[in-house]
């Protein structure tokens, strides 16, 4: 996890009404051939409302957790990571029942093969989670699906063999059946080419479809010749059956000073439309609809000592064109519902959480915060206390 930085001022979020088509920081820009209109960035010096503490927060001694999904009825898987379990709960990947606090065990990890579960998604009828090893010489990862009435294991997908995966899988998500993710892998004997997959599985028939292949070649040189995007998708999310993904203008995996784009796919008409423009990479996407939120640096400015990290979060609201900065710079990991938007803090007491319903911000008890489907959740790396709300729809 990157480490957190100094505290920095929170810049809350502007009201729709004060947007306008004009830029106050980014200018249009062309890539290849096309054009992007100009979005703009705006924030207040003072939040709209006062700042408030989440009512009803729930809490258990549960050291190291690592929360990677919340199911309404179920409650909320939390992972005891490999290299630093709790002794209590042993490497493996554990149910917290939302209402009593009490734990059981779902799946045991073998810390001496480096088994880490870092990603999962869950709703009231199945569990996908990402099961993968990490060594100096070899990173592999898996994805499995787990029923919660049969109670039995399936795995859906390897990376395929003789191909390098350069990140886990980004956008883990399940919805009605179907599970949803994209991957970078580059053949082992072909290091200067590689191909990013959106994937849309269903859990029913335990088909794999394809919703989008990218290859990874030089934008100005592919784009123009094929027609075609080409990059490497860092990032994607999926929220109301549209798919955001963001497509890096790059060729170098490794590289991520170039500029790039994000995207979104309707699931249900298989349509995809250009969201934003972006200057500089992204770090951490998530969405919800078409509503974006990223931590990004979104200014024309090369990132150096007039344009130093770190960076704020930003919501993104396609239909006004605006980018809200709705987090002061130290802020990483961006996660969010419907309705609530949720980060990793500088430190105690600081806001974390933000409500796109009242434009209401909120502090969490820990720093280590994130929205797992209907739950706020957080932990105090500290004492080992993991925290937990209900939210409101």
């Amino acid at each position: 996890m990157k480490k957190l930085l100094i505290i920095s001022l929170l810049l809350s979020i502007a009201t729709l009404a004060g947007c306008s088509s004009a830029s106050t920081n980014a200018s249009s820009q062309s890539t290849g051939t096309q054009s992007f209109l100009p979005v703009n960035v705006l924030w207040n010096n003072q939040p709209i409302k006062p700042i408030q503490t989440l009512a009803n927060v729930h809490s258990i001694l549960f050291q190291s957790a690592l929360v990677v999904a919340g199911a309404p009825d179920q409650g909320l898987v939390v992972s005891s990571p490999a290299q630093r379990p709790d002794p209590r709960y042993p490497d493996g990947l554990y149910l917290v029942n939302t209402s009593s606090g009490s734990v059981t065990q779902l799946l045991r990890l073998n810390a001496q093969n480096h088994e880490q579960i870092n990603h999962a998604s869950a709703d009231d009828q199945w569990l996908v989670y990402e099961l993968g090893t990490d060594t100096d010489t070899q990173s592999t990862w898996s994805i499995f699906a787990y029923n919660w009435a049969t109670r039995k294991t399936f795995k859906i997908y390897s990376v395929p063999q003789g191909h390098v995966a350069y990140a886990e899988p980004s956008g883990l998500s399940v919805d009605d059946n179907h599970c949803i993710w994209s991957d970078y892998t580059q053949a082992e004997q072909d290091q200067t080419a590689g191909t990013s997959e959106i994937h849309d599985y269903d859990l029913t028939t335990h088909q794999d479809s394809i919703l989008l292949t990218i290859a990874n070649r030089t934008p100005s040189v592919f784009a123009r010749q094929s027609g075609q995007q080409a990059g490497i998708i860092y990032a994607s999310s999926v929220g109301d059956g549209i798919v955001t993904y963001w497509l890096f203008n790059g060729s170098d995996p490794m590289d991520t000073s170039p500029s790039g784009d994000i995207y979104a796919i309707n699931l249900a008409t298989k349509t995809t439309a250009h969201l934003v423009h972006l200057y500089h990479c992204d770090n951490m996407m998530c969405s919800y609809g078409n509503e974006v939120v990223m931590e990004t640096d979104y200014n024309v400015k090369p990132n150096g000592p007039d344009n130093p990290a770190p960076y704020p979060i930003y919501l993104f609201k396609p239909d006004s064109q605006c980018l809200y900065q709705i987090s002061g710079k130290d802020a990483d990991y961006p996660t969010q519902n419907q309705r609530f938007v949720a980060w990793t803090g500088p430190a105690y007491g600081e806001p974390q959480i933000y409500d796109l319903k009242t434009d209401t911000y909120y502090t969490s008890p820990g720093i280590l915060t994130s929205i797992e489907g209907p739950f706020m959740t957080s932990v105090n790396p500290v004492s080992g206390i993991l925290y937990w709300a209900k939210l409101p729809n």
